[in-house]
C-alpha cells in the first residue's frame, strides 16, 4: 500500500541513537540517558497490565517471579519488625530491616534505565560477577557494570549513581545480602551485610582506593538511616558533616517531625510511596515511535518523505535524532496536557547541542496540533471578549459545521491569532457526536428516571495516543473501558443463549488461523490491483464456500452472518459495497489500548470544545463561491505536497480593484447571509457533499469531485430504550441478538447487538442501544415508524429475557436514530467503494485554490469513520491555513494594504 510505504518501519530507528554514526565515533544519544523509575511511584502507563510481572517463559521473567515472591516475604517480616519498634522515640534510627528505607519494594517495578526496561537479573549477575554489592560501591565498579550491559554513558555524570539507587530500590541489595532466603532474621541481614562490607573495604585499601569523604567504611547500607542529630548534610556532594550546633527551632522542628512520624505513619507513607507528586515519566522509545506511527508521524524526515514536516527542520539536520526529539516532546506532554508546555521547558529534557532539534520540533508540534491543544489552559487565549487581540496580522476564517472537525480547527485557528466563526445548520454543536438524554416516570414509584446515550459516535477507540483521551484528561473525565465479553442469544431458539463450542468453532472459521479473513488477505494479495474493484462481500462467500466448513443452515450459518452484520456495523454500509483490496487500510494506523466509553456522554468533550467559540446555529450553508476559474485552483496534490508553482501563485494577491470573492470567499446561507473572510473551512458530511447539497462557484476540480463519488458513505442507526430497572446481566457491556438467516441475509445487522448504558456512572439510569446495521439499517428508515422498530427491539428482549425468568417492563422513553435521511448528515460514516482507494481520502482534504479547506472523518486517510479522525483533521487544516493566511499577511504589509479589522457582525456580514 503506497501510504504504508510513505510511512516506513518504526523498527529502523534505534532507541535514542542516530544510525548514521560514522565508525569510531561513539553513537549519539539525544534524549535523557539515564531516567530512573522510583520506585514508590505505582502509575502505569493506561491500557498496560498492572502486573509488572512478564509472563513469558524465559529466564527474566522467572528471575522477577522469584524476587517478587521473596520481596513479598520480606515484606511480612519488615511488617512485624516495625511493630516491635513502634514504641520507639527515634522512629528514624531504626535499623537493620532494610527495607524501612524503601518500604515499597514489597511490590515489584521494573525501572527504566536509558529509556529501556532494565533487566534486572543481568544487573544482578553482572554485579555479582564484579565481586557483589559492597565491593563495586567500595572499588567505583558502577560505570564498568553499565558499561558490560550495554548501555551508552557518552556525556553522562549520574548513571553510576543511578543504576546503584536501582539496584538498591528494586530489592536486589536485600536479595544479594539474604542469599535469596526470606526467613533470615534481620540480625542475621545485618551481620552478614557487615562482613561483605568490612571485606570490600580490606580489599580497596590493598589496591589503595581511598573512602568516601564522609563515610569511614567507604559505602553505606542502603537500609541505614544517618544520626540526624549531629549531622548536616551537604547536598552538593552528598557528604555529612558533623558537630553542627543547632539552633533552638532547628531542634524544635526535627523533634516535631519525630512526633508526627510516630503518630501519623499513613501521612508518611504516602509521601514516602510518592503519592501526591509528579508522576515519572517512564515510557520507552519504543512506546514513543507507536504513539506517533498512531498519528501518522512518519518514523525519520528525511529529504526522501515528502513531508510537509519537512519544511520546519534546518538544513543538515540529522532526521533520526529529530524523530527521536519529537516524540519524546510528543509524549511527555500527552503525559501532563494541563499545562502549556513551552519549548524553553522541553529544551531541559535535552543536552543544549540539541536545542535547535528541540525548537523545530516544538513548532511543528505545536502548529500541526498535536501538543498545546485542547481545553483548559487554552480558554485563556480565547476568552478576549473585546476581540482586540484577534486577527491583528493574520487572517479571517469561517468554518461550516460545529462538529468535532469544526470545533477543533476554530480552536486552533483562534489560538493562531485568527479570527473564526463557525455556521451551523443544527441547534446543537456536536454534529454526528450527540449525546441524548432520556428521561421518564417509573409508573410503579413515579420517580423521574433520566439518563444520557450517544445517538451518534459513541466510542474512543484506542485510549494510547488518542487525542480524545488527552481532553478527557484535561476536563478531569473518567473513560471506562468496554468489557469485551458479548454472549449470544440465537432467535433461532427463542432467545437461548449460544452454544460456547458452537460460537467459538464459528468465530474462528470466520477469524481465526486459516479462517476467512485470513484467506481473503491471501486472495487479495495474488490478485494485486485487481482486489480494488472487487468487493469483500463477493470474496467471503467465496472463501466460505471454499473451505465449506460452516453449514449453510441452522445456527452455523446465523452466527456466521452475525460476524458479518458486525464488519458491516464497523463499516456503516453493506459488504457488496466494499473495497476488497482497501477496506481495511487504515488498520495499521489505529491507536493501541482500550476501545472505551466516556461517562455521562462524549457532548461533554462537545461542549469544552465549543466554549468560547462563535457559533451561528440554525444557519445552514447553500454556497461557497471562492472565485478563480471553473476546474482550476487545486494547490495541492493527493499527499498534501505544495509544488513551487502553486505557491508561488497562491503567494501573490490580485490587486485591490477587484471584488472581495477574488481575494477571499463568500459563504452564503439559506436565511440570505453573507459570510465574507479569507478562508473556508467545509467540515460537512461526505454524505451532503454527494447529494450536492452544497454547492460550490466555481465546480469542485475533477480529481475532488471524482473523490467524493469514489468514496462510500453508509447508515448506521440505533434505538435508545430507558426502562425503570435493570434487568439485564450487568457483568456483560454488550450482548449479541443472533437473527435467522435461513431465508437470506437483509436482516441479519437487525437490533444484532446491545450496548448496556447501566448505571449512575455510566449513563445515569438504565439503558439499552439497540444496533442496526446493514441492509436493514436503510430499510428500517423508510418501511417503518419508530413505534414499530421500538416494539421490534421490546418483542427480542422479551424473548431472550423470558427464558432466563426476567420480566421485562415497558420503556419510560425511547429515541430512534434515522442518520441516513438526516438532511444535515445523508448517513453515519465513510468508506470506500470498489470504485475508491486511500488516496481519495487525501484527494478530499486537499485544499482548493488555497481558500477551500475540507476537514472531517472522511478527509483522514489514516483515521476515518471515527470521532478522532475528525478531531484530527481539524488540527490538520488549522495548521494548513495558519501557514497560507501567515505569507498572505505578509505580502499585505509588503505591498502597502491596510485592511480595517472592524468589531462585531458587521466585519463578518453584509
Amino acid at each position: 500500500m503506497a501510504h504504508d510505504e510513505t510511512v516506513g518501519d518504526l523498527d529502523s530507528v534505534g532507541p535514542g541513537l542516530s544510525t548514521d554514526t560514522p565508525p569510531g565515533r561513539p553513537k549519539r544519544r539525544v534524549t535523557p540517558s539515564v531516567i530512573t523509575l522510583e520506585v514508590g511511584d505505582t502509575r502505569q502507563l493506561k491500557n498496560k497490565s498492572t502486573s509488572p510481572v512478564p509472563v513469558a517463559d524465559d529466564p527474566e521473567s522467572m528471575f522477577l517471579e522469584t524476587l517478587a515472591a521473596f520481596l513479598g516475604a520480606r515484606h511480612a517480616i519488615e511488617v512485624t519488625h516495625n511493630a516491635q519498634m513502634a514504641g520507639d522515640e527515634n522512629v528514624g534510627n531504626v535499623s537493620g530491616g532494610h527495607l524501612h528505607l524503601h518500604p515499597q519494594t514489597q511490590k515489584m517495578h521494573v525501572p527504566i534505565f536509558c529509556r529501556e526496561k532494565l533487566r534486572l537479573n543481568a544487573l544482578f549477575d553482572q554485579v555479582a560477577r564484579q565481586g557483589g554489592y559492597h565491593v563495586v560501591c567500595r572499588h567505583k565498579l558502577w560505570h564498568r557494570v553499565c558499561v558490560e550491559l550495554g548501555f551508552d554513558l557518552t556525556g553522562q555524570t549520574s548513571a553510576s549513581y543511578a543504576m546503584r539507587r536501582n539496584y538498591e530500590k528494586c530489592g536486589l541489595f536485600l536479595w544479594e545480602m539474604c542469599d535469596g532466603d526470606a526467613a533470615k532474621t534481620t540480625a542475621q541481614v545485618e551481620t552478614q551485610s557487615s562482613a561483605k562490607r568490612l571485606a570490600a573495604d580490606q580489599s580497596a585499601t590493598q589496591k589503595g582506593i581511598k573512602p568516601w569523604a564522609g563515610n569511614v567504611s567507604g559505602s553505606r547500607d542502603p537500609g541505614t538511616q544517618r544520626n540526624r542529630t549531629g549531622d548536616d548534610r551537604d547536598g552538593r556532594n552528598g557528604t555529612y558533616r558533623e558537630n553542627i550546633q543547632e539552633t533552638p527551632l532547628e531542634t524544635q522542628s526535627r523533634r516535631h517531625v519525630r512526633y508526627l512520624k510516630r503518630n501519623l505513619p499513613s501521612a508518611f507513607d504516602a509521601l514516602q510511596t510518592g503519592h501526591g507528586k509528579k508522576p515519572q515519566y517512564n515510557v520507552t522509545d519504543a512506546e514513543e515511535a507507536a504513539t506517533a506511527k498512531g498519528l501518522n508521524l512518519l518514523p525519520s524526515v528525511d529529504i526522501t518523505s515528502d513531508s510537509v514536516e519537512r519544511a520546519f527542520i534546518f538544513p543538515g539536520a540529522n532526521p533520526h535524532d529529530y524523530a527521536t526529539v519529537r516524540n519524546h516532546i510528543l509524549c511527555r506532554f500527552r503525559q501532563d496536557p494541563n499545562f502549556f508546555l513551552s519549548v524553553e521547558h522541553a529544551g531541559t529534557w535535552f543536552r543544549s547541542k540539541h536545542r535547535n532539534l528541540v525548537h523545530c520540533a516544538h513548532r511543528f508540534l505545536t502548529t500541526a496540533g498535536f501538543i498545546n491543544f485542547g481545553v483548559g489552559f487554552t480558554t485563556s487565549y480565547l476568552n478576549d471578549t473585546t476581540r482586540s487581540g484577534w486577527g491583528a496580522t493574520k487572517g479571517t476564517v469561517v468554518v461550516i459545521g460545529a462538529g468535532l472537525a469544526g470545533l477543533q480547527c476554530a480552536r486552533q485557528l483562534l489560538a493562531f491569532g485568527h479570527r473564526v466563526l463557525v455556521v451551523e445548520a443544527r441547534d446543537r454543536p456536536g454534529g454526528r457526536v450527540w449525546s441524548k438524554q432520556l428521561t421518564g416516570r417509573c409508573p410503579d414509584t413515579g420517580k423521574v428516571v433520566t439518563s444520557v446515550a450517544e445517538m451518534g459516535g459513541s466510542i474512543i477507540t484506542g485510549n494510547r495516543g488518542n487525542p480524545l483521551s488527552v481532553i478527557a484528561k484535561q476536563l478531569a473525565l473518567e473513560t471506562r473501558p468496554i468489557r469485551d465479553t458479548c454472549p449470544m442469544y440465537l432467535e433461532r431458539n427463542s432467545g437461548a443463549e449460544a452454544d460456547r463450542s458452537v460460537d467459538d468453532k464459528v468465530f474462528e472459521a470466520y477469524n481465526g488461523i486459516g479462517g476467512a479473513l485470513e484467506g481473503v488477505n491471501e486472495l487479495r494479495g495474488v490478485v494485486g490491483d485487481a482486489a480494488n474493484r472487487m468487493t469483500l462481500g463477493e470474496t467471503l462467500g467465496k472463501v466460505r464456500r471454499e473451505k465449506n466448513v460452516i453449514c449453510k443452515h441452522g445456527t452455523e450459518n446465523d452466527l456466521w452472518h452475525w460476524h458479518l452484520a458486525n464488519l458491516e456495523f464497523a463499516n456503516a454500509t453493506r459488504l457488496d459495497t466494499l473495497s476488497l483490496g482497501q477496506w481495511d487500510q487504515d488498520d495499521p494506523f489505529e491507536f493501541g489500548g482500550d476501545h472505551e466509553w466516556l461517562p455521562r456522554g462524549n457532548g461533554r468533550l462537545v461542549a469544552a470544545l465549543a466554549r468560547d467559540v462563535d457559533i451561528f446555529y440554525n444557519t445552514a450553508v447553500d454556497t461557497v463561491e471562492y472565485g478563480g476559474v471553473p476546474g482550476d485552483g487545486e494547490t495541492s496534490d493527493v499527499t498534501g505536497k505544495q509544488s513551487h508553482e502553486s505557491q508561488s501563485e497562491t503567494k501573490s494577491f490580485t490587486n485591490a480593484t477587484k471584488s472581495v470573492n477574488d481575494d477571499g470567499v463568500s459563504v452564503l446561507t439559506t436565511d440570505g447571509r453573507v459570510f465574507v473572510a479569507d478562508a473556508v473551512v467545509v467540515t460537512v458530511p461526505l454524505g451532503v457533499l454527494k447529494r450536492g447539497d452544497l454547492r460550490f462557484v466555481p465546480e469542485l476540480p475533477v480529481r475532488k469531485k471524482t473523490a467524493i463519488e469514489n468514496l462510500g458513505f453508509g447508515a448506521l442507526n440505533k434505538v435508545l430504550l430507558l426502562f425503570p430497572t435493570t434487568f439485564w446481566d450487568t457483568r456483560h457491556d454488550t450482548f449479541g441478538w443472533v437473527n435467522s438467516c435461513d431465508n437470506g441475509s437483509e436482516h441479519r445487522g437487525r437490533f444484532f447487538m446491545f450496548y448496556s448504558y447501566h448505571g449512575a456512572e455510566l449513563s445515569g439510569g438504565s439503558t439499552l442501544i439497540a444496533l442496526i446495521a446493514g441492509d436493514a439499517a436503510l430499510s428500517m428508515e423508510t418501511s417503518e415508524t419508530d413505534s414499530e422498530i421500538v416494539a421490534g427491539v421490546m418483542t427480542v428482549l422479551r424473548q431472550i429475557f423470558a427464558r432466563q425468568g426476567k420480566g421485562v417492563p415497558s420503556p419510560v422513553d425511547s429515541t430512534v436514530t434515522r442518520w441516513g435521511t438526516d438532511p444535515y448528515a445523508r448517513g453515519s460514516y465513510s468508506n470506500i467503494s470498489p470504485r475508491g482507494t486511500g488516496e481519495d481520502y487525501d484527494a478530499l482534504a486537499a485544499p482548493v485554490a488555497n481558500k477551500v479547506f475540507f476537514a472531517g472523518e472522511a478527509t483522514s486517510r489514516s483515521h476515518p469513520a471515527t470521532m478522532h479522525g475528525a478531531f484530527l483533521s481539524g488540527n490538520r487544516e488549522a495548521a494548513r491555513i495558519h501557514g497560507i493566511l501567515k505569507s498572505k499577511a505578509r505580502k499585505r504589509e509588503m505591498d502597502g494594504r491596510v485592511f480595517s479589522r472592524g468589531t462585531g457582525k458587521d466585519a463578518w456580514t453584509t
